[in-house]
């Protein structure tokens, strides 16, 4: 991406519909969305409002049926998709409810996974794996595989591999859907805390109350359309 930008992400005009059965389901309608770099966004509504369709708009993962995009104040060509997978790698990180971790693989490992293929060294992929593993309190844990950790460890981890790559955005989806009470509020320390102390920025897709209260800004959308 050209030039540094306040912005990280922004979307103009989004349209996406979803085909259930027999009827047309307007996800996403005329959705105009700015996200700040370094801000930590909720976007919340019940299920079926579309979160989960925003969420994959803006990670470049499903392209909306109208609308622009802007990544890093680039325009991002939305029919490229060697383009589209190229930003993903390089400046997008995800986090999902289901953790997504390969069992047979060590925390440290799972870190790794981002980095392949990539020109850097053995050496500096496993550095910069342990970095992150440090960053999110688990230092001490590099070498567990996710059965020999907790639900609260096995999402750090998670968060950890979506910033390995020291993306511009990171983007989760009901991350706190699978954990109890004392590790949401961990885990929502921990987004702030890397928000505050490394400039991540995060846009959660969340129904979570607790994750809404400590957002520095909240959308809602309902029936496809956003409100801030």
């Amino acid at each position: 991406m050209n030039g540094a930008t306040s912005t990280a992400i922004s979307g103009r005009g989004l349209y996406k519909t979803h085909q259930r059965g027999d009827t047309r389901v307007q996800a996403l309608n005329n959705v105009n969305i700015d996200v700040a770099a370094g801000d930590f966004i909720a976007i919340c509504g019940p299920s079926g409002s579309g979160k989960s369709s925003l969420l994959n708009v803006l990670g470049l993962l499903d392209p909306p049926a109208a609308g622009e995009i802007t990544l890093a104040g680039n325009a991002v060509a939305l029919n490229d998709e060697r383009e589209l997978e190229k930003l993903r790698r390089e400046h997008l990180g995800f986090i999902f409810q289901n953790f997504n971790l390969v069992p047979v693989l060590s925390a440290v490992e799972n870190v790794e996974l981002p980095l392949y293929p990539s020109p850097i060294s053995a050496r500096e992929r496993r550095q910069r794996a342990l970095e992150v593993l440090h960053a999110v309190g688990l230092a001490e844990r590099v070498n567990n595989r996710p059965n020999q950790l907790s639900g609260g460890q096995q999402q750090r981890v998670a968060v950890a591999r979506a910033l390995v790559r020291k993306p511009l955005l990171v983007l989760a989806d009901e991350p706190t859907a699978n954990l109890d009470g004392t590790t949401t509020e961990d885990l929502i320390d921990l987004m702030v805390k890397l928000t505050d102390d490394l400039g991540t920025t995060f846009v959660v897709a969340t129904h979570d109350p607790r994750v809404i209260k400590r957002a520095r800004m909240v959308y809602t959308l309902s029936d496809g359309v956003l409100y801030s």
